[in-house]
Protein backbone atom coordinates (compact mmCIF):
# COMPACT_ATOMS: atom_id res chain seq x y z
CA UNK A 1 0.00 0.00 0.00
CA UNK A 2 3.12 2.50 0.78
CA UNK A 3 5.10 2.65 -2.40
CA UNK A 4 8.60 5.13 -2.48
CA UNK A 5 10.36 5.46 -5.79
CA UNK A 6 13.58 6.84 -6.17
CA UNK A 7 14.50 8.81 -9.10
CA UNK A 8 17.28 11.21 -10.61
CA UNK A 9 16.24 14.57 -10.45
CA UNK A 10 15.10 15.29 -14.44
CA UNK A 11 13.29 12.31 -13.98
CA UNK A 12 10.93 12.77 -11.13
CA UNK A 13 8.06 14.57 -13.38
CA UNK A 14 8.35 12.24 -15.90
CA UNK A 15 7.46 9.55 -13.50
CA UNK A 16 4.88 10.89 -12.06
CA UNK A 17 3.24 11.68 -15.12
CA UNK A 18 3.53 7.94 -16.95
CA UNK A 19 2.29 6.32 -13.50
CA UNK A 20 -1.35 8.56 -13.96
CA UNK A 21 -1.44 8.32 -17.73
CA UNK A 22 0.00 4.60 -18.44
CA UNK A 23 -1.08 2.82 -15.02
CA UNK A 24 -3.79 5.42 -13.66
CA UNK A 25 -1.87 4.89 -10.04
CA UNK A 26 -1.55 8.42 -8.53
CA UNK A 27 1.66 9.31 -6.75
CA UNK A 28 2.68 12.71 -5.23
CA UNK A 29 5.73 14.43 -6.02
CA UNK A 30 8.01 15.36 -3.28
CA UNK A 31 10.68 18.12 -3.37
CA UNK A 32 11.84 20.28 -1.08
CA UNK A 33 8.72 22.94 -1.72
CA UNK A 34 6.30 20.30 -0.87
CA UNK A 35 8.07 19.19 2.43
CA UNK A 36 8.60 22.66 3.25
CA UNK A 37 5.31 23.46 2.69
CA UNK A 38 3.75 20.57 5.24
CA UNK A 39 6.12 21.37 7.85
CA UNK A 40 4.88 25.06 8.13
CA UNK A 41 1.44 23.49 8.00
CA UNK A 42 2.62 21.15 10.90
CA UNK A 43 6.02 21.15 12.41
CA UNK A 44 5.51 17.93 14.08
CA UNK A 45 4.17 16.17 10.88
CA UNK A 46 5.86 13.69 9.13
CA UNK A 47 5.73 14.88 5.48
CA UNK A 48 6.15 10.81 4.35
CA UNK A 49 2.93 10.20 5.98
CA UNK A 50 0.61 12.10 4.28
CA UNK A 51 0.74 10.04 1.10
CA UNK A 52 0.70 6.61 0.08
CA UNK A 53 2.58 6.63 -3.14
CA UNK A 54 5.67 9.08 -3.39
CA UNK A 55 8.21 10.04 -5.97
CA UNK A 56 10.73 11.69 -5.05
CA UNK A 57 14.55 12.82 -5.93
CA UNK A 58 17.94 10.39 -4.48
CA UNK A 59 19.76 13.93 -3.88
CA UNK A 60 16.51 15.55 -1.75
CA UNK A 61 17.30 12.57 0.89
CA UNK A 62 20.89 13.00 0.12
CA UNK A 63 21.14 16.79 1.31
CA UNK A 64 18.24 17.09 3.83
CA UNK A 65 19.02 14.36 6.46
CA UNK A 66 16.14 15.25 8.30
CA UNK A 67 14.07 14.06 5.81
CA UNK A 68 15.94 10.91 5.19
CA UNK A 69 15.47 10.47 8.59
CA UNK A 70 11.75 11.16 8.16
CA UNK A 71 11.70 8.78 5.16
CA UNK A 72 12.96 6.04 7.07
CA UNK A 73 10.73 6.54 10.12
CA UNK A 74 7.77 6.60 7.60
CA UNK A 75 8.27 3.43 6.56
CA UNK A 76 7.02 1.88 2.83
CA UNK A 77 5.67 -1.55 1.75
CA UNK A 78 7.71 -1.34 -1.87
CA UNK A 79 11.09 1.08 -2.59
CA UNK A 80 11.39 1.79 -6.37
CA UNK A 81 15.22 2.52 -7.41
CA UNK A 82 15.54 4.02 -10.97
CA UNK A 83 18.97 4.81 -12.55
CA UNK A 84 20.57 2.05 -9.62
CA UNK A 85 23.72 1.74 -11.47
CA UNK A 86 24.61 4.94 -9.78
CA UNK A 87 24.29 3.14 -6.64
CA UNK A 88 28.34 2.62 -5.95
CA UNK A 89 30.07 0.01 -3.63
CA UNK A 90 33.39 -1.08 -3.09
CA UNK A 91 35.16 -3.13 -0.69
CA UNK A 92 37.96 -0.81 0.04
CA UNK A 93 35.76 2.67 0.32
CA UNK A 94 32.33 0.86 1.10
CA UNK A 95 29.25 2.50 -0.51
CA UNK A 96 28.97 6.17 -1.93
CA UNK A 97 26.01 8.51 -0.78
CA UNK A 98 23.11 6.99 -2.57
CA UNK A 99 24.29 3.44 -1.78
CA UNK A 100 23.91 4.25 1.75
CA UNK A 101 20.45 5.36 1.59
CA UNK A 102 19.14 2.87 -0.63
CA UNK A 103 20.72 0.26 1.51
CA UNK A 104 19.38 2.06 4.54
CA UNK A 105 15.62 1.89 3.57
CA UNK A 106 15.73 -1.61 1.80
CA UNK A 107 17.16 -2.93 5.02
CA UNK A 108 13.35 -1.86 6.76
CA UNK A 109 11.38 -2.74 3.81
CA UNK A 110 9.73 -5.54 2.77
CA UNK A 111 9.76 -5.16 -1.04
CA UNK A 112 13.06 -3.85 -3.23
CA UNK A 113 13.02 -2.74 -6.77
CA UNK A 114 16.17 -1.77 -8.04
CA UNK A 115 16.05 -0.35 -12.41
CA UNK A 116 18.78 -0.29 -14.55
CA UNK A 117 19.83 -0.60 -18.50
CA UNK A 118 23.85 -1.39 -17.55
CA UNK A 119 23.49 -3.64 -14.22
CA UNK A 120 27.31 -3.87 -14.53
CA UNK A 121 28.31 -0.20 -15.84
CA UNK A 122 30.35 0.49 -12.86
CA UNK A 123 32.12 -2.82 -12.00
CA UNK A 124 31.37 -6.16 -10.31
CA UNK A 125 31.97 -4.95 -7.01
CA UNK A 126 29.13 -2.28 -7.45
CA UNK A 127 26.74 -4.96 -9.22
CA UNK A 128 27.60 -6.91 -6.11
CA UNK A 129 26.73 -4.93 -3.76
CA UNK A 130 23.16 -4.08 -5.58
CA UNK A 131 22.83 -7.80 -5.20
CA UNK A 132 23.33 -7.79 -1.75
CA UNK A 133 20.49 -4.99 -0.95
CA UNK A 134 18.15 -7.12 -2.89
CA UNK A 135 19.28 -10.78 -0.36
CA UNK A 136 21.96 -9.91 2.01
CA UNK A 137 21.93 -13.45 3.17
CA UNK A 138 22.76 -15.28 -0.90
CA UNK A 139 25.08 -12.54 -1.23
CA UNK A 140 27.86 -11.98 1.39
CA UNK A 141 30.40 -12.64 0.32
CA UNK A 142 32.11 -10.72 -2.73
CA UNK A 143 35.20 -13.26 -2.80
CA UNK A 144 32.46 -16.18 -2.89
CA UNK A 145 30.05 -14.45 -5.64
CA UNK A 146 33.34 -13.75 -7.81
CA UNK A 147 34.54 -17.63 -7.35
CA UNK A 148 30.67 -18.62 -8.25
CA UNK A 149 30.75 -16.47 -11.43
CA UNK A 150 34.37 -18.16 -12.68
CA UNK A 151 32.75 -21.37 -12.53
CA UNK A 152 29.47 -20.41 -13.62
CA UNK A 153 30.09 -20.99 -17.89
CA UNK A 154 30.11 -24.50 -16.70
CA UNK A 155 26.85 -24.37 -15.37
CA UNK A 156 25.71 -22.00 -18.38
CA UNK A 157 26.34 -24.35 -21.22
CA UNK A 158 24.82 -27.62 -18.82
CA UNK A 159 21.60 -24.79 -18.67
CA UNK A 160 21.46 -24.53 -22.65
CA UNK A 161 22.06 -28.17 -23.31
CA UNK A 162 18.79 -28.73 -21.02
CA UNK A 163 16.56 -26.05 -22.55
CA UNK A 164 17.84 -27.36 -26.37
CA UNK A 165 16.44 -30.07 -27.82
CA UNK A 166 19.96 -32.06 -27.63
CA UNK A 167 19.80 -35.12 -26.14
CA UNK A 168 21.58 -35.47 -22.96
CA UNK A 169 25.31 -37.07 -23.03
CA UNK A 170 27.01 -39.08 -20.45
CA UNK A 171 29.14 -36.03 -19.27
CA UNK A 172 26.00 -34.11 -18.91
CA UNK A 173 24.39 -36.71 -16.36
CA UNK A 174 27.77 -36.92 -14.66
CA UNK A 175 28.00 -32.70 -14.47
CA UNK A 176 24.77 -32.46 -13.37
CA UNK A 177 24.65 -35.76 -10.67
CA UNK A 178 27.75 -33.49 -9.02
CA UNK A 179 25.58 -30.10 -8.93
CA UNK A 180 22.46 -31.82 -7.39
CA UNK A 181 23.39 -35.36 -5.55
CA UNK A 182 21.21 -37.54 -7.76
CA UNK A 183 21.29 -38.61 -11.24
CA UNK A 184 18.39 -37.32 -13.36
CA UNK A 185 16.32 -38.92 -16.61
CA UNK A 186 16.35 -37.05 -19.87
CA UNK A 187 12.40 -36.32 -20.28
CA UNK A 188 10.76 -32.96 -20.30
CA UNK A 189 9.51 -33.49 -16.44
CA UNK A 190 13.58 -34.15 -15.19
CA UNK A 191 14.63 -31.66 -17.73
CA UNK A 192 11.95 -29.05 -16.52
CA UNK A 193 12.96 -29.72 -12.54
CA UNK A 194 16.33 -29.54 -13.38
CA UNK A 195 16.18 -25.60 -14.62
CA UNK A 196 14.73 -24.48 -12.03
CA UNK A 197 16.79 -26.56 -9.66
CA UNK A 198 19.83 -24.51 -11.27
CA UNK A 199 18.10 -21.38 -11.39
CA UNK A 200 17.58 -21.36 -7.61
CA UNK A 201 21.03 -22.97 -6.97
CA UNK A 202 23.45 -20.89 -8.93
CA UNK A 203 23.97 -17.66 -10.44
CA UNK A 204 21.63 -14.79 -9.46
CA UNK A 205 18.74 -16.90 -8.72
CA UNK A 206 15.32 -15.06 -9.20
CA UNK A 207 16.36 -11.87 -8.07
CA UNK A 208 17.57 -10.84 -11.24
CA UNK A 209 15.94 -10.23 -14.53
CA UNK A 210 17.64 -9.03 -17.50
CA UNK A 211 16.41 -9.10 -21.53
CA UNK A 212 18.57 -8.74 -23.65
CA UNK A 213 18.86 -7.93 -27.41
CA UNK A 214 19.93 -11.13 -27.87
CA UNK A 215 17.09 -12.91 -26.26
CA UNK A 216 14.62 -10.43 -27.82
CA UNK A 217 15.60 -10.25 -31.13
CA UNK A 218 13.51 -6.96 -33.39
CA UNK A 219 16.11 -4.39 -32.91
CA UNK A 220 16.47 -2.68 -36.59
CA UNK A 221 19.95 -1.79 -35.94
CA UNK A 222 22.50 1.27 -36.13
CA UNK A 223 24.41 2.39 -39.36
CA UNK A 224 26.92 5.41 -38.59
CA UNK A 225 27.11 8.14 -40.79
CA UNK A 226 30.37 10.28 -40.32
CA UNK A 227 30.73 13.68 -41.50
CA UNK A 228 34.83 14.89 -41.61
CA UNK A 229 34.91 18.70 -41.53
CA UNK A 230 37.53 20.91 -42.31
CA UNK A 231 38.96 22.43 -39.18
CA UNK A 232 39.24 26.48 -39.04
CA UNK A 233 42.84 27.42 -38.77
CA UNK A 234 42.10 28.92 -35.49
CA UNK A 235 41.46 25.48 -34.21
CA UNK A 236 43.27 24.28 -30.95
CA UNK A 237 45.30 21.12 -32.12
CA UNK A 238 47.40 20.95 -29.01
CA UNK A 239 46.73 21.82 -25.49
CA UNK A 240 43.94 20.21 -22.72
CA UNK A 241 41.74 18.13 -23.71
CA UNK A 242 39.11 19.90 -23.05
CA UNK A 243 39.83 22.94 -25.48
CA UNK A 244 40.64 20.58 -28.11
CA UNK A 245 37.45 18.32 -27.87
CA UNK A 246 34.71 20.75 -26.62
CA UNK A 247 36.07 24.44 -26.81
CA UNK A 248 32.79 25.83 -27.95
CA UNK A 249 31.80 25.22 -24.15
CA UNK A 250 34.75 27.94 -22.85
CA UNK A 251 33.43 30.65 -25.43
CA UNK A 252 30.01 31.83 -23.46
CA UNK A 253 29.90 34.65 -25.76
CA UNK A 254 29.00 32.03 -28.54
CA UNK A 255 31.28 33.33 -30.42
CA UNK A 256 32.16 29.58 -31.93
CA UNK A 257 29.27 29.99 -33.90
CA UNK A 258 30.70 31.74 -36.27
CA UNK A 259 33.51 29.93 -36.91
CA UNK A 260 32.44 26.45 -35.99
CA UNK A 261 31.94 24.53 -39.64
CA UNK A 262 30.10 21.85 -37.65
CA UNK A 263 26.54 24.98 -37.16
CA UNK A 264 26.75 25.70 -41.03
CA UNK A 265 26.78 21.56 -41.99
CA UNK A 266 23.71 21.23 -39.47
CA UNK A 267 22.33 24.06 -40.86
CA UNK A 268 22.07 22.08 -44.66
CA UNK A 269 21.54 18.84 -43.48
CA UNK A 270 18.40 20.23 -41.83
CA UNK A 271 16.93 22.05 -45.37
CA UNK A 272 18.27 19.02 -47.24
CA UNK A 273 18.25 15.11 -46.62
CA UNK A 274 16.67 15.35 -42.99
CA UNK A 275 13.75 18.17 -43.98
CA UNK A 276 11.22 15.66 -43.37
CA UNK A 277 12.64 14.03 -40.93
CA UNK A 278 12.39 13.56 -36.74
CA UNK A 279 16.08 14.59 -35.87
CA UNK A 280 17.15 14.51 -32.04
CA UNK A 281 20.67 16.47 -31.71
CA UNK A 282 22.52 15.68 -27.67
CA UNK A 283 25.39 17.73 -27.27
CA UNK A 284 27.39 17.97 -24.16
CA UNK A 285 26.21 21.29 -22.30
CA UNK A 286 23.15 23.31 -21.84
CA UNK A 287 24.76 26.31 -23.06
CA UNK A 288 25.58 25.13 -26.47
CA UNK A 289 22.01 23.75 -27.37
CA UNK A 290 20.61 27.38 -26.28
CA UNK A 291 22.80 28.53 -28.95
CA UNK A 292 22.63 26.26 -31.67
CA UNK A 293 18.57 26.22 -31.07
CA UNK A 294 18.69 30.20 -31.43
CA UNK A 295 20.68 29.74 -34.22
CA UNK A 296 17.86 27.40 -36.33
CA UNK A 297 14.83 28.81 -35.05
CA UNK A 298 16.01 32.52 -36.07
CA UNK A 299 18.42 32.24 -38.72
CA UNK A 300 17.24 28.78 -40.76
CA UNK A 301 13.84 28.91 -39.69
CA UNK A 302 13.52 25.43 -38.30
CA UNK A 303 11.10 23.96 -35.93
CA UNK A 304 12.87 23.49 -33.28
CA UNK A 305 12.20 22.77 -29.34
CA UNK A 306 15.51 22.50 -26.55
CA UNK A 307 15.84 19.99 -23.57
CA UNK A 308 18.32 21.56 -21.12
CA UNK A 309 19.09 21.58 -17.09
CA UNK A 310 18.09 25.22 -17.02
CA UNK A 311 14.68 24.08 -18.03
CA UNK A 312 11.82 23.21 -15.56
CA UNK A 313 10.33 19.97 -15.55
CA UNK A 314 7.23 20.83 -16.96
CA UNK A 315 9.07 22.91 -19.90
CA UNK A 316 10.75 19.67 -20.80
CA UNK A 317 8.21 17.73 -20.67
CA UNK A 318 6.44 20.72 -23.36
CA UNK A 319 9.22 20.71 -25.20
CA UNK A 320 9.25 16.22 -25.21
CA UNK A 321 5.45 16.74 -26.20
CA UNK A 322 6.12 19.37 -29.12
CA UNK A 323 8.57 17.03 -30.85
CA UNK A 324 6.59 13.91 -30.46
CA UNK A 325 3.92 16.08 -32.90
CA UNK A 326 3.48 14.63 -36.21
CA UNK A 327 2.83 17.57 -38.34
CA UNK A 328 3.28 20.41 -37.10
CA UNK A 329 5.35 19.74 -34.13
CA UNK A 330 9.50 20.22 -33.71
CA UNK A 331 12.08 18.94 -36.86
CA UNK A 332 14.76 18.50 -34.53
CA UNK A 333 14.91 18.49 -30.97
CA UNK A 334 18.43 19.64 -28.94
CA UNK A 335 19.11 17.98 -25.60
CA UNK A 336 22.05 18.92 -23.22
CA UNK A 337 23.34 15.63 -21.73
CA UNK A 338 20.29 15.03 -19.58
CA UNK A 339 18.17 14.14 -22.38
CA UNK A 340 20.61 11.17 -22.46
CA UNK A 341 19.20 9.50 -19.69
CA UNK A 342 15.46 8.83 -18.70
CA UNK A 343 14.11 10.41 -22.32
CA UNK A 344 12.59 7.97 -24.83
CA UNK A 345 11.94 9.19 -28.74
CA UNK A 346 12.00 5.88 -30.44
CA UNK A 347 9.45 7.69 -32.56
CA UNK A 348 12.70 9.14 -34.28
CA UNK A 349 15.22 7.57 -35.88
CA UNK A 350 17.97 9.92 -37.00
CA UNK A 351 20.26 11.14 -33.91
CA UNK A 352 23.16 13.89 -34.56
CA UNK A 353 25.88 13.74 -32.01
CA UNK A 354 27.34 17.71 -31.94
CA UNK A 355 30.03 16.33 -29.70
CA UNK A 356 31.18 12.89 -28.43
CA UNK A 357 31.32 12.34 -25.00
CA UNK A 358 34.76 11.23 -22.49
CA UNK A 359 32.59 8.01 -21.29
CA UNK A 360 31.66 5.07 -23.64
CA UNK A 361 28.29 4.09 -21.75
CA UNK A 362 27.42 7.99 -21.75
CA UNK A 363 27.54 7.35 -25.21
CA UNK A 364 25.65 4.61 -25.53
CA UNK A 365 22.53 6.23 -23.36
CA UNK A 366 22.57 8.53 -25.89
CA UNK A 367 22.12 6.32 -28.99
CA UNK A 368 19.58 4.33 -26.77
CA UNK A 369 16.95 7.28 -26.59
CA UNK A 370 16.40 5.99 -30.19
CA UNK A 371 17.83 2.54 -30.59
CA UNK A 372 14.94 0.81 -28.05
CA UNK A 373 12.05 -1.39 -28.13
CA UNK A 374 9.30 0.70 -30.61
CA UNK A 375 12.12 1.70 -33.14
CA UNK A 376 10.49 0.69 -36.27
CA UNK A 377 13.84 2.01 -38.52
CA UNK A 378 17.62 1.59 -38.66
CA UNK A 379 18.97 4.32 -36.41
CA UNK A 380 21.30 6.67 -38.77
CA UNK A 381 23.70 7.89 -36.47
CA UNK A 382 24.86 11.39 -37.70
CA UNK A 383 28.40 12.13 -36.53
CA UNK A 384 30.32 15.93 -37.46
CA UNK A 385 33.99 16.60 -36.71
CA UNK A 386 36.81 18.32 -37.14
CA UNK A 387 39.44 16.22 -39.66
CA UNK A 388 43.13 16.21 -37.91
CA UNK A 389 41.97 16.96 -34.46
CA UNK A 390 41.02 14.90 -31.17
CA UNK A 391 37.55 14.86 -32.11
CA UNK A 392 38.44 12.58 -35.25
CA UNK A 393 40.27 10.17 -33.34
CA UNK A 394 37.94 10.28 -30.76
CA UNK A 395 35.12 9.37 -33.34
CA UNK A 396 37.95 6.91 -34.56
CA UNK A 397 38.29 5.15 -30.60
CA UNK A 398 34.55 4.35 -30.67
CA UNK A 399 34.13 3.52 -34.19
CA UNK A 400 36.85 1.40 -35.23
CA UNK A 401 38.13 -0.15 -31.77
CA UNK A 402 34.94 -0.52 -29.31
CA UNK A 403 32.31 -0.32 -32.57
CA UNK A 404 29.55 1.17 -30.26
CA UNK A 405 28.35 3.12 -33.68
CA UNK A 406 27.07 -0.26 -35.11
CA UNK A 407 26.15 -1.99 -31.88
CA UNK A 408 25.58 -2.17 -28.39
CA UNK A 409 29.35 -2.94 -26.47
CA UNK A 410 29.23 -4.88 -23.29
CA UNK A 411 32.80 -4.56 -23.10
CA UNK A 412 33.46 -0.81 -24.14
CA UNK A 413 33.82 0.82 -20.48
CA UNK A 414 36.40 -1.86 -19.25
CA UNK A 415 38.33 -1.79 -22.51
CA UNK A 416 38.24 2.27 -21.96
CA UNK A 417 39.61 1.71 -18.65
CA UNK A 418 42.55 -0.58 -19.04
CA UNK A 419 43.72 1.30 -22.10
CA UNK A 420 42.91 5.07 -21.04
CA UNK A 421 46.12 6.35 -20.60
CA UNK A 422 47.36 5.25 -24.03
CA UNK A 423 43.95 6.83 -25.24
CA UNK A 424 44.33 10.21 -23.43
CA UNK A 425 48.05 10.06 -24.96
CA UNK A 426 46.64 9.37 -28.50
CA UNK A 427 44.13 12.13 -28.25
CA UNK A 428 46.81 15.14 -26.87
CA UNK A 429 48.30 14.73 -30.05
CA UNK A 430 48.49 13.09 -33.56
CA UNK A 431 50.85 9.82 -32.83
CA UNK A 432 50.28 8.83 -36.50
CA UNK A 433 51.42 4.48 -36.12
CA UNK A 434 51.46 4.36 -32.33
CA UNK A 435 47.24 5.39 -32.57
CA UNK A 436 46.58 2.94 -34.97
CA UNK A 437 48.48 0.14 -33.58
CA UNK A 438 46.28 1.14 -30.50
CA UNK A 439 42.93 0.70 -32.67
CA UNK A 440 43.94 -2.79 -33.61
CA UNK A 441 44.85 -3.71 -30.23
CA UNK A 442 41.41 -2.91 -28.72
CA UNK A 443 39.62 -4.10 -31.46
CA UNK A 444 41.41 -7.06 -31.25
CA UNK A 445 40.63 -7.80 -27.30
CA UNK A 446 37.22 -6.93 -28.14
CA UNK A 447 36.14 -9.05 -30.21
CA UNK A 448 37.80 -11.61 -28.01
CA UNK A 449 35.99 -10.63 -25.36
CA UNK A 450 32.66 -10.72 -27.19
CA UNK A 451 33.58 -13.93 -28.17
CA UNK A 452 34.08 -15.12 -24.11
CA UNK A 453 30.78 -13.59 -23.24
CA UNK A 454 28.68 -14.78 -25.74
CA UNK A 455 30.39 -18.38 -24.88
CA UNK A 456 29.10 -17.86 -20.88
CA UNK A 457 25.99 -16.15 -21.47
CA UNK A 458 23.25 -16.94 -18.53
CA UNK A 459 20.71 -18.67 -20.21
CA UNK A 460 19.32 -19.28 -17.02
CA UNK A 461 18.78 -15.76 -16.40
CA UNK A 462 17.44 -14.84 -20.20
CA UNK A 463 15.22 -18.20 -19.50
CA UNK A 464 13.41 -16.70 -16.05
CA UNK A 465 13.43 -13.05 -17.65
CA UNK A 466 11.25 -13.84 -20.58
CA UNK A 467 9.49 -17.67 -21.01
CA UNK A 468 8.44 -17.25 -24.62
CA UNK A 469 5.76 -19.45 -24.61
CA UNK A 470 4.15 -17.61 -21.96
CA UNK A 471 4.83 -14.16 -23.43
CA UNK A 472 3.90 -15.16 -26.96
CA UNK A 473 -0.07 -15.73 -25.37
CA UNK A 474 0.54 -12.71 -23.72
CA UNK A 475 1.08 -10.58 -26.69
CA UNK A 476 -1.43 -12.25 -28.89
CA UNK A 477 -4.17 -11.50 -26.50
CA UNK A 478 -3.25 -7.77 -26.38
CA UNK A 479 -3.18 -8.09 -30.26
CA UNK A 480 -6.33 -9.29 -30.07
CA UNK A 481 -7.41 -6.59 -27.92
CA UNK A 482 -5.95 -3.99 -29.92
CA UNK A 483 -7.74 -4.77 -33.11
CA UNK A 484 -11.14 -4.77 -31.04
CA UNK A 485 -13.32 -1.73 -32.14
CA UNK A 486 -16.05 -2.39 -29.35
CA UNK A 487 -14.47 -0.24 -26.88
CA UNK A 488 -13.83 2.81 -29.06
CA UNK A 489 -17.21 2.90 -30.40
CA UNK A 490 -19.62 2.16 -27.32
CA UNK A 491 -17.28 5.69 -25.60
CA UNK A 492 -18.14 7.67 -28.98
CA UNK A 493 -21.83 6.96 -28.60
CA UNK A 494 -22.09 7.17 -24.78
CA UNK A 495 -20.45 10.66 -24.64
CA UNK A 496 -22.41 11.47 -28.02
CA UNK A 497 -25.83 10.64 -26.09
CA UNK A 498 -24.59 12.41 -22.12
CA UNK A 499 -23.22 15.52 -23.65
CA UNK A 500 -19.95 15.21 -23.45
CA UNK A 501 -17.72 17.21 -25.95
CA UNK A 502 -15.43 14.63 -27.56
CA UNK A 503 -13.16 16.38 -30.29
CA UNK A 504 -11.22 13.96 -32.43
CA UNK A 505 -8.10 14.94 -33.44
CA UNK A 506 -5.95 13.89 -36.75
CA UNK A 507 -3.07 12.36 -35.08
CA UNK A 508 -4.91 9.66 -33.00
CA UNK A 509 -5.96 11.34 -30.11
CA UNK A 510 -9.55 12.79 -28.55
CA UNK A 511 -10.24 15.90 -26.51
CA UNK A 512 -12.87 14.89 -24.32
CA UNK A 513 -14.51 17.60 -21.74
CA UNK A 514 -17.33 18.07 -19.71
CA UNK A 515 -20.33 20.65 -20.85
CA UNK A 516 -22.74 22.23 -18.46
CA UNK A 517 -25.38 19.70 -20.23
CA UNK A 518 -24.02 16.68 -19.30
CA UNK A 519 -26.27 14.14 -18.40
CA UNK A 520 -24.41 11.43 -16.21
CA UNK A 521 -22.82 12.58 -12.93
CA UNK A 522 -20.09 10.26 -10.91
CA UNK A 523 -17.83 10.22 -13.81
CA UNK A 524 -13.42 10.61 -13.54
CA UNK A 525 -13.27 13.55 -15.69
CA UNK A 526 -11.73 16.84 -14.47
CA UNK A 527 -13.01 19.82 -15.34
CA UNK A 528 -9.89 20.43 -17.59
CA UNK A 529 -11.10 17.55 -19.78
CA UNK A 530 -8.01 15.57 -20.99
CA UNK A 531 -6.43 14.31 -24.34
CA UNK A 532 -6.55 10.63 -24.55
CA UNK A 533 -6.53 8.15 -27.17
CA UNK A 534 -7.75 4.38 -28.04
CA UNK A 535 -4.70 3.24 -29.43
CA UNK A 536 -1.93 1.39 -28.16
CA UNK A 537 1.16 3.23 -30.52
CA UNK A 538 -0.20 6.62 -30.07
CA UNK A 539 -0.28 5.82 -26.13
CA UNK A 540 3.48 4.88 -26.55
CA UNK A 541 5.08 8.10 -28.15
CA UNK A 542 2.77 10.62 -27.03
CA UNK A 543 3.07 11.26 -23.36
CA UNK A 544 0.52 13.75 -23.02
CA UNK A 545 -2.56 11.48 -23.92
CA UNK A 546 -4.47 9.50 -21.66
CA UNK A 547 -4.53 5.38 -22.68
CA UNK A 548 -8.23 4.68 -22.63
CA UNK A 549 -8.82 0.99 -21.68
CA UNK A 550 -11.24 -0.97 -19.84
CA UNK A 551 -9.20 -0.69 -16.74
CA UNK A 552 -9.37 3.39 -17.10
CA UNK A 553 -11.29 4.92 -14.39
CA UNK A 554 -13.17 7.44 -16.92
CA UNK A 555 -13.92 4.12 -18.88
CA UNK A 556 -14.87 2.45 -15.61
CA UNK A 557 -17.11 5.19 -14.18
Amino acid sequence: ERILILVPDSLQYQWMIEMRRRFNLQFSLFDLTRTASIKEHDPDLNPFLTEQCIIASVDLMIDHDDLREQALEAGFDLLVVDEAHHLMWSEEEGGNDRYDLVEELAEQTAGVLLLTATPEQLGVESHFARLRLLDPQRFSSLDRFLDEEAQYQHTAKIAEVLMSDTALEENHFAALEGLFGHRIEDNTEQRFRAIHELLDRHGTGRILFRNTREAIQGFPGRDCQPAPLAAPETWSKDGKLREQMWPEEAQLDGSWMETDPRVMWLMERLRSDLKHKKVLLIARSGPVVEALENALRLHAGIRTAMFHEGMSLLERDQAAAYFAEDSYGAQILLCSEIGSEGRNFQFASDLILFDLPANPDVLEQRIGRLDRIGQENRIQIHVPYLIGTAQERMFRWYNEALNIFSNISPTAQTLQENFIVDLKDCLLADLGQQFEDLLEAVSVQREALEAELQAGRDHLLEYNSCRPVVAQEIVQALEEYDDNTTLPMFMKRFMASTNIDFDEQSNGTVIIKPTDQMQVQGLTLDEEGMTATFYRDQAQIREDAQYLTLEHPFTES
